[in-house]
């Protein structure tokens, strides 16, 4: 493995790392606001393992993340779960709203840079899981 690839893989593994912490904290808020896992696997149709797995490793994917963010009445927001993804300078104020189709849009832009992201995350942890 070249020298350039070594850093961007830590560098990405660093990032995960930052990612999943805050993701962390934020599923444990949701998680409290359903009542606990159970409520909230229950509230969006999901397994409690797959609650489990998003506070311990896995990445939370865009689709649940703005299904938490509805559910929970943005009290825990997409900003707050994917941060790397949704700009903080994008969030609407409560004096300025967004038309529909702009969110839309531009939550298809980042499922299509989220899927991109989670291959390659997925790609490294096969490595790692080899070496």
């Amino acid at each position: 493995m070249g020298l350039f690839k070594l850093i961007a893989v830590k560098e990405i593994k660093m990032k995960k790392t930052e990612i999943l912490m805050i993701q962390k904290e934020q599923i444990e808020r949701a998680s409290e606001i359903f009542g606990g896992n159970k409520g909230m696997a229950d509230a969006l149709n999901v397994s409690r393992q797959l609650i489990y797995r998003w506070q311990k490793d896995v990445c939370i994917s865009v689709e649940m993340a703005l299904n938490i963010e509805a559910i929970t009445k943005n009290k825990v927001s997409r900003y707050d779960l994917l941060p790397h993804l949704f700009d903080e300078k994008t969030r609407p104020d409560s004096k300025t709203s967004r038309k529909q189709s702009d969110i839309e849009r531009r939550t298809r832009l980042i499922l299509g840079k989220l899927n991109d992201l989670r291959e390659d995350l997925n790609q490294i942890v096969s490595v790692n899981k080899r070496t």
